[in-house]
């Protein structure tokens, strides 16, 4: 069993990187059901908030037809804005 805090930095360190399925963590297995309610509840925020966004990115960069690929760039494009906002508060 993980603790409250594990638990919560395991949800943050994926949802900077969200690539790979929360509830299939390793070591995570007695939480299954609460990863996948959490990842299940980012997924339509993200649906909800950035669809026209992702779209918009999945056309200007030429990845409608690989939306795994299109994911991941759009993932990797906002992390490194976000440490570029980090950064710049430094």
């Amino acid at each position: 069993m993980k603790t409250p805090e594990e638990i919560d930095a395991l949800k943050a360190n994926w949802h900077s990187d969200p690539i790979w399925d929360l509830y299939t963590t390793e070591g995570f297995e007695d939480h299954e059901q609460e990863l996948r309610e959490y990842q299940a509840k980012c997924e339509l925020e993200w649906k909800n908030d950035t669809n026209t966004e992702f779209l918009e990115f999945q056309k200007l960069s030429g990845t409608t037809k690989n939306k795994k690929l299109a994911k991941f760039l759009y993932a990797m494009g906002m992390k490194i804005k976000k440490l570029e906002e980090d950064n710049d508060k430094r």
